[in-house]
């Protein structure tokens, strides 16, 4: 060892970063180690005044290949940041979740219990005191109220109050959360044996006395039922109930901003006057939150809510229907939301995504309802004439989205009326997809559209700053997975036939995405897609036919009377495309997206589409071993993927761990060489992963709590995450609380503070 340290520390900077950037970080902390003191204190910049720029880029790529969320700390300039830290924090964080510390204890289990002062209960009450304090009304959350602002570690919360429609930010969302008896003792006890065993304690009469002070002090400390009152109100009661109808409605009942773009099928409508004796009830959509990114940093956040304004005494095809998105905006340097965009659409809306990056809105429209292009405008209007209502629905909102700009709110207007027209902005753009549109996502760039469709597939838009969109792939589901179960089998056949003539198990270090040797930082970074399915083994398959069981040539392949060429379980692939999961801070291209699938009958499933360099692909499936009642929720941000479902025991927590990184290999075991992972059992939990050798997603554990409970299938379900958080709401939270309210958000806090 001295003499392998003195080679070392006669080395530059720049040549050690260049070795160490080829290990993983765990390899290259305990290198920074076990080596001298000299050289640990060159290769940690913390530990010196002047730090290293070679070994400060070095730890900067190693917290960057994770594909962890930017560091969020405004005041502190890059160069500022401990990476060191940061990274480990984070691991900790995920090992936390998936159980990675608990599992090397007992490496045959596949689940384990989170500690109990993990969680704690966020009651929603209403602000009035008209209730009995013991008996608190029921919650319905008739849309998605909560989410995290932070993609990171941050606790900032976006919360609308079902009770009086108050949207406000909670700066930490524990602020206002209780917890058990049973978990404030756990934590005060492991808190007060951190305090005993760092100051000491005397040998004396009165030992024990002081240590029972101790732990007294701790737990009176942690009983006290937090209330802080939120950092910011965006909307408040006022504003629910004082609305200007003029401000959305014309004079003669035509909700503002169609002007002669309506639907020609409403033109047999009897204008209505809106006067303001009128009632007009006010539904909220949901609130949202989305980074904005600049490069690969975060450069600020903005938060929306949606709401839609009709005319209670009528129907709904009287057609007085707005939809109003509002948005606050929040840069590095700023405490708080101050830049405010307004953009309201005289139609009701099916789908709405938002686009921080050019301050756009993608939206969709019901069959038959919503603007239409010009060219569409003609023939509706033929149809019209023709009664033919089908053809006029097909060419409404259903397979077209809209881009719409956000204008900035100004608080006054000398021209009165054309302030409120101009917060009714036109289109700038009109996709029209295929098939009719289920669900819509954007990605991190802000230039990748997903667009899923009610006939199984994806389309993928290559979106531009000026507007324009372009089609480049279609990617159907049920194709995706039988072809790609296909070319694995067909490998695997040939493997089991000559194995020797098939493998190459020479280091490729084109595959392993290093591609300039020279400079490793550009090889590790995270700007360009790694091909993990192959890193272990490289295939030299030559061109194989399709494969012919009554050949002489593959008679010698024993094959079970019935079995399926593709050895590929019948999975639910053939339904509509329900949701798009693609994460916030990392693009598509990076690390994929996931296409949710729910049927009542056969369940729900879950795709993985990672992109290869040409285009997406299937690269695991699973079918959720959840109940097909109830849709199942789902976050994805790259490298965990957490699923909120109901089986026959309750509701639960299912995490899975996706393997995006080359920090992440040792989790993962390798399978027989050319085989498809298709593991079956509860170590399982559906997944099937359609790769050679390393499976792209693994079951990590689930998540079972007394917190999780009151749930019944007609009940809607949410959830928000991040790095550090799980909220879900729930009805059970007087199981978690010292209180007697039940409904609420439960919270899971997976920073271990003891």
């Amino acid at each position: 060892m001295p003499s392998d340290t003195l080679v070392f520390s006669s080395l530059c900077d720049d040549a050690i970063a260049h070795i160490l950037v080829y290990v993983d970080f765990p390899s290259a902390i305990c290198f920074s180690r076990i080596t001298s003191k000299s050289l640990s204190q060159r290769i940690f910049p913390v530990t010196i005044q002047n730090p290293s720029k070679a070994f400060h880029h070095l730890w900067f790529e190693m917290f960057k290949r994770h594909g962890f969320s930017p560091i969020e700390k405004q005041q502190l300039r890059r160069n500022e940041i401990d990476y060191v830290k940061e990274c480990s924090d984070r691991r900790l964080l995920f090992g936390n979740l998936v159980g990675h510390h608990a599992k090397k204890r007992n490496t045959k289990r596949s689940c384990f219990n989170l500690p109990n002062r993990y969680f704690q209960f966020f009651p929603i009450v209403p602000s009035s005191e008209v209730y009995d304090d013991w008996d608190p009304p029921p919650v319905d959350f008739a849309c998605r109220s909560f989410i995290l602002t932070s993609t990171g570690v941050g606790g900032e919360l976006l919360f609308l109050d079902p009770f009086d429609g108050t949207v406000s930010v909670h700066s930490q969302v524990t602020s206002n959360t209780q917890k058990s008896d049973a978990a404030i003792m756990e934590y005060a006890m492991l808190n007060a044996a951190n305090v005993i065993v760092r100051h000491g304690t005397i040998v004396d009469m009165d030992t024990d006395e002081k240590e029972d002070h101790i732990v007294g002090d701790i737990i009176d400390d942690n009983s006290q039922e937090n209330k802080a009152p939120p950092s910011q109100v965006l909307l408040d009661v006022e504003h629910y109930f004082n609305v200007d109808l003029s401000d959305y409605f014309s004079v003669n009942g035509i909700p503002r901003g169609r002007g002669d773009t309506h639907m020609q099928a409403n033109n047999n409508r009897n204008p209505q006057h809106v006067g303001a004796g009128d009632d007009v009830v006010i539904d909220y959509i949901g609130v949202d939150s989305k980074p904005i990114m600049d490069d690969s940093s975060i450069s600020g956040n903005m938060v929306a809510v949606g709401r839609t304004l009709s005319n209670e005494a009528e129907e709904f095809d009287n057609g007085l229907v707005c939809t109003e998105i509002l948005l606050w905006r929040k840069m590095d340097m700023d405490n708080y939301y101050k830049d405010k965009f307004v953009c309201r659409i005289g139609w009701v809306c099916s789908f709405i995504e938002l686009c921080t990056k050019y301050d756009r809105l993608f939206v969709t429209f019901p069959k038959g309802n919503g603007p239409v292009t010009v060219e569409n405008r003609v023939m509706m209007q033929e149809a019209s004439d023709e009664d033919d209502e089908e053809q006029m629905n097909s060419l409404g909102g259903g397979r077209t989205i809209f881009v719409y700009p956000l204008v900035p709110y100004e608080q006054e207007s000398q021209d009165e009326e054309s302030s409120v027209e101009r917060y009714f902005p036109k289109p700038l753009l009109d996709i029209k997809c295929t098939s009719c549109v289920s669900t819509i996502v954007l990605d991190a760039t802000g230039e990748t559209l997903l667009v899923g469709t009610i006939k199984g597939t994806i389309e993928v838009y290559k979106l531009s700053k000026e507007a324009v969109a372009t089609c480049t792939h279609i990617l159907d589901v049920r194709v995706s997975v039988v072809t790609r179960a296909t070319e694995l089998q067909t490998e695997e056949i040939q493997l089991k036939k000559d194995p020797c003539e098939y493998l190459d198990f020479s280091r490729n270090d084109e595959v392993a995405g290093r591609t300039n040797v020279e400079n490793p930082f550009d090889a590790v970074g995270t700007e360009s897609a790694v091909d993990i399915d192959n890193c272990n083994v490289h295939l030299n398959l030559p061109d194989i036919a399709p494969l012919d069981t009554d050949s002489e040539e593959g008679s010698d392949i024993q094959m079970d009377e019935g079995e399926d060429v593709t050895g590929f379980p019948p999975l639910n692939t053939s339904q509509v495309i329900d949701s798009l999961q693609c994460p916030l801070h990392l693009p598509a291209n990076q690390c994929g997206f996931i296409s949710l699938q729910h049927h009542r009958s056969d369940g729900t499933t879950l795709s993985l589409w990672t992109h290869n360099g040409k285009e997406f692909r299937v690269s695991s499936v699973i079918d959720l071993p959840l109940s097909a009642r109830k849709k199942p929720r789902v976050f994805y941000d790259g490298r965990r993927l957490v699923v909120l479902g109901k089986d026959n025991d309750g509701m639960v927590i299912l995490v899975y761990h996706v393997l995006n990184s080359w920090e992440d290999l040792d989790y993962f075991d390798k399978l027989d060489k050319g085989y498809i992972s298709c593991t079956r059992g509860d170590e399982s939990s559906g997944v099937y992963n359609l790769t050679n050798n390393l499976g792209r997603i693994k079951f990590a554990s689930q998540i079972r709590h007394a917190g999780l409970g009151g749930m019944e299938n007609y009940d809607s379900i949410y959830i928000s995450c991040n790095e550090r958080f799980i909220i879900v709401n729930t009805k059970t939270g007087n199981l978690v609380g010292r209180g007697g309210e039940s409904d609420g958000l439960l919270i899971i806090d997976l920073e271990d503070q003891s």
